[in-house]
């Protein structure tokens, strides 16, 4: 065999068993784990620090002289340094801003955020990227440099003001109208009903009704239904609506109302119609769910080690961590994690649907 190439081969045996190395890490925590996860930044920074680590691996493991290993690692900050600088502007601002951003902890998977003109249910956080599945169930892409730049709205997972704004007429008493912009508020199941005037138009009175909706889950759908409320109750107390103004082009008798003929009597809810959420927000739901399922689990396990630890520094043999107490309430735990671990799997494998 070549002299040359036999020198080559121990830099060939670190590379193979490097690749051997990386590969296994991508499918532990990436392949294996499917779409679901791979935004997640901790797995994209190990198979980051592996890679170059495996890098300068190999490097080292090459045939040089004594005078190019002094230099070496000198030579390898200069590249590092120079793949920084080239790349400050895109790649590790993106990293930075991803950092950020979870060290504040603004929003998690799940919730629903507007950022900028885009709106939807934060379906992935990764190293470089935020993934919000919007209202029509397309999913943006967002550069963390661009959220960290732009104001960002997050819904807060305890409860939301929905709210709806309704244009009346001079003629009609707000006294008269408030009460029943209160009662559509109510019967669309929101709490603390709120009616403001909110400006004196040149042909109509605008008034703002809010409620405080506390299970933001199904935002979209009350929404619609408070409207829908508010048509309901003011026709069928024969409240004409002017906004937009009306331009009649045919004449009409003094005390004539544009008004519908009602023919449902019921409240409109989020319980009694389809809710758009279902659909639009399909992966932001898993994301959200697998998140929760893995919280517990760490919960679970910080559990056990808990009950063990106790039961391990009691002095008395009854304490011991195989008496009948301990060993119940471990089992019961255990058993939790097994339909947990089996809840994640499921989704985990899930597709998209894409």
């Amino acid at each position: 065999m070549n002299e040359d190439l036999r020198e080559l081969i121990p830099a060939a045996i670190v590379a193979l068993v490097w690749g051997f190395v990386m590969f296994c890490a991508w499918w532990v925590l990436i392949g294996r784990a499917g779409a679901s996860s791979r935004g997640r930044l901790s797995q994209q920074l190990i198979i980051f620090v592996l890679g170059l680590v495996a890098m300068v691996s190999v490097v080292f493991a090459l045939p040089l002289s004594d005078a190019w290993r002094q230099n070496l690692p000198g030579l390898i900050g200069l590249g590092l340094s120079a793949l920084v600088g080239l790349a400050s502007t895109t790649l590790v601002a993106n990293v930075m801003a991803g950092f950020m951003l979870r060290v504040v902890s603004a929003f998690r998977v799940g919730d629903f955020i507007r950022i900028g003109e885009h709106f939807g249910r934060v379906s992935e956080q990764g190293l470089l990227h935020t993934e919000i599945q919007t209202e029509d169930r397309d999913l943006v892409t967002l550069p963390n440099v661009f959220v960290i730049s732009n104001p960002t709205r997050v819904v807060r997972g305890s409860g939301t003001i929905i709210s709806a704004e309704i244009s009346l007429g001079y003629d009609i008493d707000h006294t008269l109208v408030e009460p029943l912009l209160a009662a559509a508020v109510r019967r669309t199941g929101l709490e603390e009903p709120v009616v403001q005037i909110k400006e004196l138009l040149d042909h109509a009175v605008s008034y703002r009704i809010a409620g405080f909706l506390e299970n933001p889950k199904h935002l979209l759908t009350v929404r619609s239904a408070l409207r829908q409320n508010l048509l309901d109750t003011l026709h069928r107390d024969g409240i004409e609506i002017v906004s937009p103004s009306y331009m009649f082009q045919r004449p009409m008798a003094p005390d004539a109302r544009v008004v519908p003929v009602v023919t449902s009597r019921e409240a409109v809810t989020a319980d009694k119609v389809k809710a758009a959420e279902t659909v639009a927000f399909d992966k932001a739901d898993a994301a959200e769910r697998l998140s929760s399922l893995r919280r517990e689990r760490r919960a679970l396990q910080q559990g056990i080690a808990t009950i063990e630890g106790t039961a391990a520094s009691e002095s008395a043999p009854e304490d011991a961590p195989n008496s009948s107490d301990a060993v119940r309430e471990i089992a019961q735990l255990r058993a939790e994690m097994t339909r947990l671990d089996a809840e994640i799997e499921i989704l985990e494998q899930t597709p998209d649907g894409d």
